[in-house]
């Protein structure tokens, strides 16, 4: 994996055993490697859920690829559920891509309004 410079890019790593715990929405203007486990709500560009990632909360992306766990309310204009995958909750998209064995206990709602990059600081 290519290392990121925080600074320029403003994205954010959260590795393996590592539980991020927030009192407010935590707003990523870059990309999202979530190898750990996020409680809380979440706005970014892309989110990269890893197969030992969990996000616990709300999040908003342009684009989400799961491997791991997610739960709660997501809008995405963009979501890939990889087969190791369990999504629960409410899930908005523009696109969808479910692989099999993909674990899915959510409402899936196709987005009707504008994009959800347009609500993101680039």
């Amino acid at each position: 994996m290519t290392s990121m410079n925080e600074s320029e890019s403003g994205a954010l790593t959260v590795g393996d055993g590592v539980v991020v715990k927030l009192a407010s929405q935590l707003v990523v203007p870059g990309d999202i490697e979530l190898e750990g486990e996020i409680v809380g709500d979440v706005q970014c560009k892309d989110i990269h859920i890893g197969p030992k990632g969990k996000l616990n909360g709300s999040l908003s992306a342009a684009r989400l690829v799961v491997e791991g766990e997610i739960s709660s309310e997501v809008a995405a204009e963009s979501v890939i559920l990889r087969e190791s995958s369990r999504a629960v909750g409410i899930i908005e998209y523009g696109s969808i891509q479910i692989e099999a064995g993909a674990q899915i206990e959510a409402k899936l709602t196709e987005a009707s309004s504008a994009p959800v990059s347009d609500a993101i600081s680039s």
